[in-house]
C-alpha cells in the first residue's frame, strides 16, 4: 500500500474513532448519564481498559470529577493496526470548565453505578483535566486497570475459637481502664461478630471499638454499644458488627471494651492463644479471654450473595423493592464476568440440568422484584447462572425471608434469614 493510501485509511479510522462518543440517557436512577452542554470545554482520551487483567470489549467507561460525571463512552473500537492490533480501546470525550481538575474513572458492564469497577492509571499517576487536551492515542493508549469487587461467602465461618482449660474471672472494662483482646486474621475476610463468655449473673452495657493492630492506638474500624451483656449467664454472649470491617490475612486486630456498667468475663491467666493477648489496666498482659470470632471469608469459587434488602439499610414497599446481589463467577477463560443470575419468590430452585424457572437478570440489580405480590412474609431465592443461563452443578443459591409491607408500614426483615449456598471449585 502506498503512503497516501495508508494515510487515507488511517485518517478514516481516526475520524470515525474519535467521533464515536455516545452519550447515554438516563434509564433509571442509577444509570450513568451526562449533559455535555453543561460544560464550556472538552478534551479527548483514548483508553485501554482492563479488569482483572482482561481487556474489556464491551461496557461503559465513565469519567468523574468527584461525584460528577465528566465523560461517558458506551462503545469500544477494535484496533486494526499498530502495537495493540486486535485490542479494544475507548475513545472518550471529557468535559469541564477549567484546567487541573482531578479525574477518576470507572467501568461498568451495563452503565450503572452498582455494577461498576474503579479504574486507575496503570502507573498510578493522576489524570487531570486539560482544556482541548489529548491523552493517549491508538498506538499509545492510556492504560486504565481495575479489579472486580471482592465477593464474600454468605455463611459466617468461625475464625477464632479460644477455650482455655484453666478458667479465671476477668473484671469488667471499667471507665478509664485500658481493656482489650487482640487476635490475628488467618484469612482475608469480613468481620461479622464476636462472643465472650460472661462470669455470673448480671446485665450490662459497654462501648465497643474494633481497631487495626494490637492495642488501643490503631485506627478504629468499628465503634458501637454492646447492650444486654450477661443475658446468657455464664455462656457466650454475642456482639454483631453492623458495618463493613475488612480483615487482611496475617494482620492483627483488637477488640476494645470501655465504660462497662457491671459484670465480668471468663478467661485464662496464661496465654492460650498465639494470635493475640488480653490486656487490662492493673493486670497488664493477662492470658486470653474465652472467645469466638466469626467472619465471612472471601469466595474462592462460584458464589452469590444478596446485598439488599437487609434489615439495616432498606425500607421496602411496592414503590421501592429492588433486589441487589454480589456474585463471584469465573468462566473457563477467567477474568471479570458480567453477573447473570435468577430469582424466584416463595419457590426454591430445581436441581442441576432443569430449567431454573425464575426471572433471569444480567447485572447486579433487579427492580420491582416484589411489585404486584401480596404483602406479608415472602421467601426470596436467588441462584447464580453460568454464561449460558443454566444453573451450576451443584446449584449456587441463597435464600432470605422478608416481610413485604404497604408504603405506610415499611420493610421488616426476619432476623438472619436462611442461607443455602454451595461454592464448587473451578
Amino acid at each position: 500500500m502506498n503512503p497516501k493510501s495508508l494515510f487515507i485509511k488511517s485518517f478514516k479510522f481516526f475520524a470515525s474513532f474519535f467521533c464515536s462518543s455516545v452519550f447515554v440517557s438516563s434509564i433509571s436512577a442509577t444509570t450513568w448519564n451526562i449533559d455535555p452542554s453543561a460544560f464550556a470545554n472538552n478534551m479527548t482520551m483514548t483508553a485501554h481498559v482492563a479488569v482483572d487483567g482482561t481487556n474489556e470489549t464491551n461496557g461503559t467507561l465513565a469519567a468523574f470529577a468527584g461525584a460528577e460525571i465528566r465523560g461517558l463512552q458506551s462503545s469500544s473500537s477494535i484496533l486494526p493496526f499498530g502495537p495493540y492490533t486486535g485490542q479494544s480501546i475507548y475513545s472518550i470525550t471529557l468535559y469541564g470548565d477549567s484546567n487541573g481538575v482531578a479525574l477518576t474513572f470507572k467501568w461498568s458492564p451495563n452503565g450503572t453505578e452498582e455494577n461498576s469497577v474503579s479504574l486507575d492509571k496503570n502507573d498510578s499517576a493522576a489524570i487531570n483535566y486539560t482544556i482541548n487536551g489529548t491523552l493517549g492515542s491508538a498506538v499509545s493508549p492510556t492504560f486504565l486497570v481495575g479489579t472486580s469487587p471482592t465477593v464474600y461467602e454468605t455463611t459466617p465461618t468461625l475464625i477464632v475459637d479460644v477455650h482455655p482449660t484453666t478458667n479465671t474471672g476477668i473484671p469488667e472494662a471499667a471507665t478509664g481502664d485500658d481493656w482489650y483482646q487482640s487476635f490475628t486474621a488467618e484469612n482475608s475476610a469480613k468481620l461479622t461478630k464476636f462472643a465472650f463468655v460472661t462470669n455470673g449473673s448480671f446485665s450490662a452495657t459497654a462501648d465497643v471499638k474494633i481497631r487495626e493492630g494490637e492495642g488501643i492506638t490503631g485506627n478504629i474500624l468499628h465503634s458501637g454499644t454492646w447492650t444486654g451483656i450477661g443475658s446468657n449467664t455464664n455462656a457466650f454472649n454475642e456482639y454483631v458488627i453492623d458495618n463493613e470491617v475488612l480483615l487482611t490475612s496475617g494482620l492483627q486486630y483488637t477488640i476494645q471494651l470501655e465504660n462497662q456498667t457491671s459484670g465480668g468475663f471468663i478467661g485464662s491467666s496464661t496465654n492460650r492463644y498465639d494470635g493475640g493477648l488480653f490486656y487490662r489496666t492493673g493486670y497488664g498482659v493477662y492470658g486470653d479471654l474465652k472467645m469466638k470470632i466469626w467472619a465471612l471469608l472471601e469466595a474462592t469459587g462460584n458464589a452469590i450473595a444478596i446485598t439488599s434488602p437487609s434489615s439495616n439499610d432498606q425500607n421496602i414497599t411496592n414503590s421501592n423493592d429492588n433486589l441487589s446481589v454480589a456474585v463471584n463467577y469465573q468462566s473457563s477463560g477467567g477474568g471479570y464476568q458480567t453477573p447473570k443470575w435468577t430469582y424466584r419468590i416463595d419457590s426454591g430452585f430445581p436441581g442441576y440440568g432443569s430449567p431454573h424457572g425464575g426471572t433471569q437478570v444480567t447485572g447486579n440489580q433487579a427492580n420491582d422484584f416484589l411489585n404486584g405480590l401480596a404483602y406479608g412474609t415472602r421467601q426470596v431465592n436467588v441462584a447464580l447462572l453460568d454464561s449460558a443461563g443454566n444453573l451450576h452443578n451443584p446449584p449456587v443459591t441463597q435464600s432470605i425471608s422478608v416481610n413485604y409491607q404497604t408504603p405506610t408500614s415499611g420493610y421488616q426483615s426476619s432476623t438472619g434469614g436462611t442461607i443455602a449456598i454451595s461454592s464448587p471449585s473451578n
